[in-house]
């Protein structure tokens, strides 16, 4: 089902509620809306889980954090090969994982968006499949910046990775790659192509590295690789995709009826004629009983009414 953010009200028209927003979301059990749900989830999970770790922490004169933190670190992604041994599945459950509000609310506002065009051209396969692999991608390169550099020597043993944003650059850097030239439409500027929004992106990125979040920044850019990489291995699988739909499409449209007079199929355009046709007939033969009665009636008359009745 289509979002609209419009909905009819006692003749006018009127911005759709915060709540059947929400429900229209709900309604759509797209991996687009999976995912967000999930992160949010997640979120909520979490903030309710250090809400007890303090209660926990109190009652037992543990250090402040001490549970809620090493629970963090146990669903992130640490950039020391060591560490992640003993938790290898953090390259995974990090891509869920937030460090607040704020770095959530824009990551699923991102992944929305961007998700969205995404699934214009390609379907939810291949949407869960570069979020996933694509965050994982970015996780590793992070992992291997943090291990080569010697700018993070010093912070490779208590670096951690969480959030979604490498993922959401693979989803934005494969859209980009398959249709550079989709235009976006932002609030403040005229529309522009998504390969000039994705190169901004990805050159504020590159320059941020020593400003801060270099871990992120980096997974962005693995994230982008990633992305690039997927669509040009993955272009003829993605286009045989789209031609198995339109011809799908183009099936479901082209529906075929069997004709019970020769067995054969019909198209779904002859079917509504000669179904017009006979219910013409009907209302004849009705006609002229009522005028005349059923004995007035020729054996083709009653014979056709006869099968008609049976249908």
């Amino acid at each position: 089902m289509a979002y609209n953010p419009f909905r009819a009200f006692g003749g006018h028209w009127r911005p759709r509620s915060i709540g059947e927003s929400l429900k229209d979301f709900a309604k759509s059990p797209s991996w687009l809306n999976r995912l967000i749900v999930i992160n949010v989830g997640v979120f909520v999970g979490m903030w309710l889980f250090r809400l007890v770790a303090g209660v926990v922490e109190f009652l037992f004169q543990f250090s402040p954090n001490t549970v809620y933190h090493r629970f963090c670190e146990l669903v992130s992604c640490p950039a020391d090969p060591a560490a992640l041994l003993h938790q290898p599945w953090g390259v995974v459950t990090s891509l869920f994982v937030h460090a607040g509000f704020w770095h959530l609310f824009f990551n699923m506002l991102m992944l929305y968006v961007i998700g969205r065009i995404f699934l214009k051209y390609m379907n939810e396969r291949h949407l869960l499949a570069v979020y996933l692999l694509g965050g994982v991608f970015g996780n590793i390169v992070y992992m291997a910046a943090y291990n080569l550099f010697p700018a993070f020597s010093g912070v490779v043993g208590t670096s951690y990775a969480v959030g979604a944003s490498g993922s959401i650059m693979a989803i934005m850097s494969a859209i980009t790659t398959y249709r550079p030239k989709h235009q976006v439409n932002l609030l403040i500027l005229n529309p522009i192509s998504l390969a000039t929004l994705t190169i901004c992106f990805i050159i504020v990125d590159i320059i941020s590295i020593p400003d801060g979040n270099a871990g992120g920044h980096i997974a962005h850019i693995g994230g982008f690789l990633f992305g690039l990489i997927y669509i040009l291995l993955m272009k003829r699988t993605i286009d045989g995709d789209k031609s198995l739909e339109t011809a799908g499409r183009r099936a479901k449209k082209d529906k075929y009826y069997v004709s019970r007079e020769s067995g054969r199929p019909v198209s779904d355009e002859d079917y509504n004629a000669k179904k017009h046709q006979d219910n013409v007939r009907i209302d004849e033969i009705l006609d002229k009983i009522s005028k005349y009665g059923y004995s007035a009636l020729t054996a083709e008359e009653k014979d056709f009414l006869f099968h008609y009745s049976r249908k």
